[in-house]
């Protein structure tokens, strides 16, 4: 139990892609009620097209210096000449205000032979890379840096769950919550849930040279974001009821690190369903999810050689598809538009049967004394 938060931040970690701040700082303990704060030393290998063979390692902590707190850094560096590495924390509780809580991310990495969904791609100059008609061949490939930073910082509100309590306590066995539940019971943001509203400033800056050195700067973005989250969740690492509701605003003001200037809305509606257990299951969920996102500033203009698209986000904001947490078989930010549409079901499944259950228990080792 006491690795799950790691394990979970380490899983986003090498997927390499931005998600949002989950909601709902919390402290896990055992089934024996023990609070048992853990931190790993773990290498690791993988290959992909961008990386080539790569190793790495990673090194994070969870429950310390803050018990409900957890971060994750790691380095990586491959034989296609791509390294990259990453910081990502979880749940820091400010000082003088214990309602506020800070979600840092951030990330600097160089990237060979990487394939970008933007215009540029002379095979295809009538074509807007990333629209909903566009060719999955239409891209730039190129080699670059990407550089980027949010600050998630979170304030709950007195209300729900955490009405009293900023910080409840969660008893898990083995990744499953066994009681302590922070949402489900009741769709009421005053008795039930985790209410939240964030504010996240961000930057992030990508560059891509063709093999015709030909330098595509208009990635940069540097702006602020708020959102209004209610969280109504039984566990928010691993849901098997409940719901989870977002709202979202996003501006870049085109300060000197910006292409451009942008605006964007967006809400999130995620349903869970609990599917009870049976003899080989320990857990079957269906889950259902909504999200649609709008850019407000874009505007297209027609022109004798075409339609020119101003501000609008750069391909990895605003309303795109691909990726880790959205039509995950596609590339990250494989669509990118004025608007989007996304929904989907899905049916989680937890065996009781686990090949690492053979591993010891004090693998990964630990490398701060507990």
């Amino acid at each position: 139990m006491k690795h799950i938060k790691i394990l979970g931040l380490l899983c986003l970690l090498l997927a390499a892609n931005v998600v949002p701040s989950a909601s709902g700082a919390t402290i896990m303990v055992g089934t024996n009620g023990v609070f048992a704060p853990a931190s790993f030393l773990l290498p690791y290998a993988f290959y992909n097209q961008y990386f080539g063979a790569a190793v790495g390692a990673a090194y994070g902590a969870s429950g310390k210096p803050q018990k409900q707190m957890s971060y994750v850094a790691s380095a990586m560096a491959g034989t296609e000449g791509s390294a990259a590495i990453y910081f990502l924390g979880k749940d820091i509780q400010m000082p003088g205000c214990d309602r506020l809580f800070l979600d840092p991310w951030l990330s600097a990495g160089y990237f060979n032979n990487q394939n970008v969904y933007i215009d540029g791609n002379p095979k295809f100059p009538n074509q807007r890379a990333g629209s909903n008609s566009s060719s999955d061949q239409n891209y730039v490939t190129g080699s670059g840096v990407d550089i980027y930073g949010y600050l998630t910082f979170k304030y709950e509100l007195p209300m729900g769950a955490v009405r009293d309590n900023p910080i409840p306590t969660q008893v898990v066995d083995k990744g499953l919550l066994v009681s302590g539940a922070t949402g489900g019971e009741t769709w009421n943001p005053w008795k039930s849930g985790i209410t939240e509203m964030h504010l996240q400033p961000f930057t992030r800056q990508q560059t891509v040279n063709t093999s015709d050195n030909v330098n595509i700067s208009d990635l940069k973005t540097t702006g602020l974001t708020t959102d209004l989250v209610y969280d109504n969740r039984d566990f928010s690492l691993n849901p098997s009821d409940g719901s989870y509701q977002r709202a979202g605003f996003s501006r870049d003001f085109g300060v000197p690190a910006s292409s451009t200037t942008w605006s964007e809305a967006e809400a999130e509606w995620d349903k869970y369903f609990n599917l009870g257990t049976t003899e080989h299951l320990r857990q079957q969920v269906l889950a259902l999810s909504f999200w649609t996102a709008d850019a407000l500033s874009w505007q297209a203009q027609n022109t004798s050689s075409g339609t020119v698209i101003t501000h609008a986000p750069p391909n990895y904001a605003g309303a795109h598809l691909g990726g880790l947490y959205r039509m995950r078989a596609y590339a990250a930010g494989r669509y990118s538009d004025k608007a989007a549409i996304y929904y989907c079901a899905e049916y989680r499944v937890i065996p009781e049967w686990n090949p690492l259950n053979s591993i010891p228990y004090d693998w990964p080792p630990r490398v701060m004394p507990l």
